[in-house]
């Protein structure tokens, strides 16, 4: 095999653009996971409430927040 005197600048070149584009993969994984992780506050509903329970039954009353439908409490 006769190879060329400049075989060894490309071959430095290819396992730079290997890095490169391992970290830019890694960089995203990275990113996606970490943007899971933040939690969404447009499908959270505050509300305080107080359970009372009296002679095997419980009672909970309504003490601030937003209001809730009890149609979609489940």
């Amino acid at each position: 095999m006769d190879f060329k005197s400049d075989s060894k600048a490309a071959s430095e070149i290819i396992g730079e653009m290997l890095l490169l584009v391992i970290v830019v993969v890694l960089a995203g994984v990275l990113s996606s996971n970490i943007a899971s992780l933040i939690p969404s506050l447009r499908d959270t509903v505050y509300v305080e409430m107080l359970a009372v329970s009296e002679n095997g039954s419980v009672n909970i009353t309504h003490i601030g927040g937003e209001p809730l439908n009890l149609a979609e409490v489940s």
